[in-house]
């Protein structure tokens, strides 16, 4: 007896992975290793028998039975109602929502928050019980059968789903017969494609937007921008940069380290050149301890000091050769008069 999940959504904001579950008999040994292909049809089968699907609890050995011929198992609250019967046909189906919560208390793996690179986990316990003895003899819970495994069919739109299957009924020292899935879902590889190319836009634009900046106030070549163009082009960066964040798929609410490392400071940052250019910082003083620790705040401080140093150094130099043109341009004027 085998169990299938088909995929049907997951849902990042409320962290709920949808699926709907069959059962399955397989011929044994498999067709090539391919459990579907090994499908017994339930339909043409007389013996099949309803399975009162119990939900997250444990089977425990039954000792109110006088078999002794195995040892009968028995789910550990019989108060516990079935959430479905399988087994009788192919049509037979169950549909669950299983809560994923994070996987690591690193908030770079922290679901949403360490968008694209958030890890969900959760888990789904099943036990299976046969529902024609538990009428026979009124006592909920009891003849647990055997579940041999599970796979999963279908795929999600740029989520990727693994998960690892234990039968623990298949085990001589296990204490239970249960079947345990567990599930991590990821974001694919063009999920975390697009975010790189996303937040290197960002900041290409606002460094661009510093250096025009920068060229039109500061060394007065008003060749390149003139007037109040540079008031208009800071104006409607403003309003670009935030927009390319919804081109993000499955992008959460705002408030994720993304928006902490690309999205916040880069609206700042261009804000500031309204009224002087500042170089880009990579992350505002205040947000940087309760983030990436103190050894990155260093390390950003660090870097923060190359980028002005650097950008103090273009300036001085192009300012000095604008110095040295006008006064090549002065003399040259002079020797002609």
């Amino acid at each position: 007896l085998f169990l299938v999940g088909q995929l049907n959504t997951f849902d990042s904001a409320s962290r709920n992975l949808n699926l709907d579950w069959t059962a399955i008999q397989v011929s044994i040994p498999l067709k090539n290793g391919d459990i579907l292909a090994s499908q017994i049809d339930l339909d043409r089968r007389e013996d099949t028998v309803p399975l009162a699907m119990f939900r997250d609890v444990l089977a425990v050995p039954d000792l109110g039975t006088n078999i002794t011929d195995y040892q009968p198992y028995r789910i550990q609250n019989p108060h516990v109602k079935p959430v479905g019967f399988l087994g009788l046909t192919q049509f037979d189906q169950i549909n669950t929502n299983i809560g994923m919560g994070q996987k690591s208390t690193n908030f770079w793996l922290q679901p949403e928050f360490g968008y694209p690179f958030d890890v969900f986990q959760g888990k789904i316990t099943w036990v299976a019980a046969n529902n024609e003895t538990i009428t026979r003899t009124g006592r909920p819970g009891t003849d647990v059968h055997a579940i041999s495994g599970a796979i999963l069919t279908d795929s999600l739109l740029n989520m990727k789903v693994q998960y690892k299957v234990v039968p623990t009924c298949l085990f001589d020292d296990a204490p239970g017969c249960e079947l345990i899935i567990q599930f991590w879902v990821t974001r694919t590889g063009l999920v975390k494609f697009c975010v790189f190319v996303v937040f290197g836009i960002n900041w290409f634009v606002t460094i661009a937007l510093f250096l025009l900046t920068g060229e039109s106030l500061l060394l007065n070549r008003h060749n390149i921008l003139e007037s109040t163009d540079i008031f208009a082009v800071c104006f409607s960066a403003l309003f670009a940069l935030p927009s390319v964040r919804s081109l993000l798929p499955g992008v959460p609410g705002y408030g994720c380290a993304l928006d902490m490392l690309g999205i916040l400071p880069n609206v700042r940052d261009v804000h500031t050149h309204f009224s002087f250019p500042l170089p880009p910082l990579p992350l505002s003083p205040l947000v940087l301890p309760t983030l990436i620790g103190t050894h990155s705040v260093f390390f950003c401080a660090f870097l923060q000091m190359i980028i002005i140093t650097l950008c103090t150094v273009f300036f001085a130099i192009s300012r000095l050769r604008l110095r040295y043109r006008h006064a090549a341009a002065a003399a040259a004027a002079a020797k002609d008069q």
